[in-house]
């Protein structure tokens, strides 16, 4: 089963506004139209069984809205959806119950568009609750096309959760941070810490990819592709094409994604 960790679509009322705002501040263009039924078709084109749609919540009032369209996405097979928490949404687990029994697996967080810090303590405690839930944690790690770079999620402030936590259900988005080799290699690289290659095959050279690839634990890396900001078949194709073994590769595009999902 091929699992693509990390991927993006919008109900059906907002994927055209929300697409093009997007589209505007980044300077990066989608390649389908970042619908429901465009992440599927996106799917069934590149031979993907399964991907985790990875919802934020910008603003404390949105919270319940947007764990609401997570639980819409699971009448989709196709679809994994996460929810998220804001950092000022104050009932925080109550949100968390509510979405374990509604089946969401995991809590999508972005520092830059929450407007706070990876590490900050308050933070850490809905981390150590939603850990209690068996949920898994992915955060947006190191620079975003869209946001001036704020410094809210360098892997050197990861490190703080890696030491408080240790496991691998807390996920490291894009490599472990987009413009952040150097700091992902110091703090992050071998660590028990699950990191997803969203967007990497835009943003690094191969080389780059490869000695990521060759110094992190095969067991905690997750194919991602950041759909619909890059193409899922192109990505899927760059893995086929890199010299990993048949055994890691098959790991890496889905045996580790599976294992994190049935809450080992």
């Amino acid at each position: 089963m091929i699992i693509d960790f990390h991927t993006h679509c919008f109900p059906d009322n907002l994927y055209v506004k929300a697409i093009a705002e997007i589209s505007i501040k980044s300077k990066v263009y989608p390649a389908f139209d970042g619908s429901v039924g465009g992440l599927i078709r996106s799917m069934q084109e590149a031979g993907i069984d399964r991907s985790i749609v990875a919802n934020i919540a910008t603003n404390a009032k949105q919270t319940q809205k947007v764990n609401n369209f997570a639980i819409e996405c699971l009448k989709h097979k196709e679809l994994i959806p996460f929810g998220s928490i804001h950092p000022y949404y104050q009932d925080y687990k109550s949100e968390i119950n509510r979405l374990c029994e509604n089946r969401i697996l995991g809590l999508k967080f972005h520092p830059h568009y929450q407007s706070y810090t990876i590490d900050d303590s308050n933070m850490m405690k809905v981390y150590e609750y939603a850990l209690t839930k068996n949920m898994i944690l992915m955060f947006h790690m190191g620079l975003d096309r869209a946001i001036p770079d704020n410094g809210n999620s360098p892997p050197k402030r990861m490190k703080n959760l890696v030491e408080a936590f240790n496991t691998p259900r807390i996920v490291a988005a894009h490599l472990g941070g987009e413009g952040y080799q150097e700091e992902f290699e110091k703090y992050l690289m071998g660590k028990t810490i699950s990191i997803d290659t969203s967007f990497a095959f835009t943003l690094m050279k191969p080389d780059e990819i490869q000695r990521v690839l060759d110094y992190h634990n095969h067991e905690y890396i997750l194919f991602g592709t950041d759909a619909p900001w890059a193409d899922q078949s192109d990505d899927l194709l760059q893995y086929y094409n890199m010299n990993i073994p048949k055994k890691s590769l098959d790991l890496i595009l889905g045996g580790n994604a599976q294992r994190l999902l049935k809450s080992e």
